[in-house]
């Protein structure tokens, strides 16, 4: 009852109940019968506005953002490389970004990442990698770093990626005269056969070079080989050697053979003369102890002087006996005409005689 009076006094006298009441957060209070409302601002509620309304419920940030409740609203906190209202967006993080050399740029999460070409790297693909690096050229080759690439510059004479390879510098050469090629490095070489010189083989060595052949004898040239082209009368390497020409020839009648130069001398005795002595001869005269030497027919006879007899009257006797003394011997008579008879013996110690003939002189002798 007693209720229902205040409420009737309250109608006919509205209190302000409002009077002492504090709403909150920019709420403004509303008077009512024996009440009063609080009117909030959005984003508030409760009896005097001092709740914040959670306007995080029921929102879902993505990509691991986090819901921040504000005043009648909210924001999603997004995670590095996200934005959006729900963080819904992957930010761009290749904008802006230049990759080098050809790479391009892929954008990750809060981050990019430049796709370098094939030889380089870093993070704009600055950096041109040494594809040298571990390579070893051989033979004094050096490495040449390339685009994801290298090259041996091999030195004169190799080839090959390593500059493993020694170039063959005998391709199309031709050694000539039975040379041989052997190839070297960057070159080659002719391995000449014995009389031959030259790069290709191609000269034939003067033999004759510092060769003296003798006696008037020239040198011919031959290969790795000489000859020396003796002069008539000489032989031997260097035609040092006189020939022989004695060697083969008989000198006749007790000759003796001397030899020249190309020819030969025989050295007759005395009553001989011809190439081979084989011609009797009075010159010079042959007679000894001033016997005169008298040719007869294919002959010679020596006429010899008082007191000698023999052949070439070289016997010394004490008169001439006038006969034969031996089986061929002879004896002369001159005949008071003045020519000259012989009378050969018949036997040994014949009487040397001439009956038919007066005899004016009687020589002895031989032939």
């Amino acid at each position: 009852m007693q209720e229902w009076i205040q409420w009737k006094n309250s109608v006919k006298n509205n209190i302000d109940d409002c009077r002492g009441v504090k709403c909150l957060n920019g709420g403004t209070c509303e008077d009512g019968i024996a009440s009063f409302t609080c009117k909030c601002k959005n984003g508030f509620n409760g009896k005097f506005c001092k709740n914040n309304i959670d306007d995080c419920r029921g929102v879902k940030c993505l990509n691991g953002g986090t819901c921040e409740d504000g005043i009648s609203s909210f924001t999603c906190k997004c995670k590095n490389g996200f934005n959006g209202e729900f963080c819904q967006n992957n930010i761009d993080d290749c904008r802006g970004v230049k990759c080098l050399n050809g790479g391009t740029c892929e954008d990750g999460i809060a981050s990019f990442t430049c796709k370098c070409k094939n030889g380089f790297n870093g993070k704009f693909c600055k950096n041109n990698i040494d594809d040298c690096r571990g390579v070893k050229c051989l033979n004094g080759g050096t490495c040449e770093d390339g685009i994801a690439s290298f090259t041996c510059q091999c030195k004169r004479g190799f080839n090959g990626k390593f500059c493993k390879n020694n170039i063959d510098d005998c391709r199309g050469v031709k050694c000539l005269n039975g040379g041989t090629c052997e190839d070297g490095i960057a070159s080659f070489t002719c391995q000449c056969k014995r009389g031959f010189n030259g790069k290709f083989c191609q000269n034939n060595i003067d033999d004759c070079r510092g060769v003296k052949c003798l006696n008037g004898g020239t040198c011919e040239d031959g290969i790795a080989s000489f000859t020396c082209k003796c002069k008539n009368g000489f032989n031997g390497k260097f035609c040092k050697n006189n020939i022989d020409d004695c060697k083969r020839v008989r000198c006749l009648n007790g000759g003796t053979c001397k030899d020249g130069i190309a020819s030969f001398t025989c050295q007759c005795k005395p009553g001989f003369s011809g190439k081979f002595c084989q011609v009797p001869s009075c010159h010079p005269n042959p007679c000894q102890n001033g016997g005169k030497c008298l040719k007869h027919g294919n002959a010679i006879r020596c006429w010899c002087k008082q007191g000698y007899e023999g052949r070439f009257c070289e016997t010394s006797v004490k008169e001439c006996n006038y006969h034969c003394s031996s089986q061929r011997g002879w004896c002369r008579i001159m005949g008071t005409d003045g020519r000259i008879y012989d009378n050969y013996c018949q036997f040994e110690r014949a009487q040397c005689k001439n009956k038919s003939l007066r005899i004016k002189k009687k020589l002895c002798g031989y032939w």
